[in-house]
């Protein structure tokens, strides 16, 4: 609906439907119909707005640049949108699975770096005694 003037229930309670009615009830249902219009074209400009934004998401892992059985304190990798923003987009990552020492305490931290609109460097750190063997990482990138 591009605009109230040529939605014909918007037209009719505008121009009309609302001045004839003396029944409350009749009454009634038209402020609820008119109000059901604004909530669709709000709804509509909502649903414009968003169809601009470019959804992106993925796995990594440190196995994808070093073996499990070496395990490393800092690890990061260069993960590739697979499409290129227009602007850098708004990147967001969480610990997908985890593999340490059992003798050890578990410190673990995700993280990004270098975000632009091809990719971003993604890191998977540890520290003290932690021994990480492997850490996958989801991430989710939103931008236009």
């Amino acid at each position: 609906m591009a605009s109230t003037a040529q939605n014909p229930i918007s037209h009719a309670i505008k121009y009309g439907a609302g001045h004839f009615h003396s029944d409350p009830a009749v009454a009634d249902l038209e402020h609820q119909v008119e109000a059901l219009v604004k909530r669709v074209e709000l709804q509509e400009k909502q649903a414009a707005t968003l169809s601009r934004f470019i959804i992106d998401e993925g796995s990594w892992n440190t196995n994808n640049v070093r073996s499990w059985q070496k395990p490393q304190d800092k690890t990061s990798g260069r993960v590739n949108f697979s499409q290129k923003f227009s602007q850098v987009p708004k990147v967001t990552v969480s610990l997908r699975s985890l593999d340490t020492n059992k003798g050890y305490n578990t410190r673990v931290k995700v993280y990004t770096s270098g975000i632009d609109e091809t990719g971003f460097t993604i890191h998977a750190d540890s520290w003290s005694n932690t021994q990480l063997y492997s850490a996958g990482v989801s991430w989710v990138a939103i931008g236009q």
